[in-house]
């Protein structure tokens, strides 16, 4: 799982370091934000509380507390403190993952939902178009649901990753390489727009 799937930028998460993690960041002089004086609390069990700590800072203790748990010069104390630092991160990242996004409901029920009706505008499989660069494409897949990588989708797959849900087609080049493009990035041979984009 990577932050890039998981949240934005402004989404956080609350960390709790150790003694022992905290003293190796300062051996180490890595993440001076993580160091004992810059904690927003220190728990009674003297490990120090770190509040709203975004989601990319988040994925990068995680990295490196993986990194450090199979280092070969860390003791074993210290590598059993980065297994447990590393599964409280993955935890909250992945919590933090499911409280931003919907677990896939599939294809048919988003396209149920979407109600995606037939209409002239639309461009059938083997026609002709240009795509947003003015080269020719032939419609190989006619108007129908796609689903595409999103690092804002509000869906996730079972690995984590976000994607959206959009309607589009699917295109061939003349290289015979076939992309899936969106309605507004395609003219009819002579220029004109069949679709229109709505946007706010």
């Amino acid at each position: 799982m990577n932050a890039a799937d998981t949240a934005n930028d402004d989404d956080t998460v609350d960390i709790i370091i150790t003694p022992t993690i905290e003293r190796d960041y300062r051996r180490r002089n890595v993440f001076p934000d993580m160091w004992s004086g810059r904690e927003d609390k220190i728990l009674n069990s003297g490990h120090f509380l770190h509040k709203d700590v975004t989601s990319g800072y988040a994925q990068e203790l995680l990295d490196d507390a993986r990194a450090q748990r199979i280092c070969a010069d860390t003791t074993r104390g210290t590598m059993v403190a980065y297994s447990a630092l590393g599964k409280n991160l993955w935890r909250g990242l992945k919590d933090l993952l499911e409280a931003v996004t919907v677990l896939d409901p599939g294809e048919e029920a988003v396209a149920e939902w979407l109600n995606g009706s037939e209409s002239p505008a639309r461009y059938k499989a083997g026609e002709s178009a240009l795509d947003q660069w003015g080269a020719v494409v032939e419609i190989v897949e006619g108007y129908h649901l796609i689903s595409v990588r999103d690092e804002d989708g509000v869906y996730r797959t079972k690995e984590g990753e976000r994607f959206s849900y959009r309607f589009g087609y699917a295109t061939k080049k003349s290289d015979g390489r076939v992309y899936a493009l969106s309605p507004w990035e395609l003219r009819d041979i002579d220029g004109k727009p069949r679709h229109i984009r709505v946007v706010k």
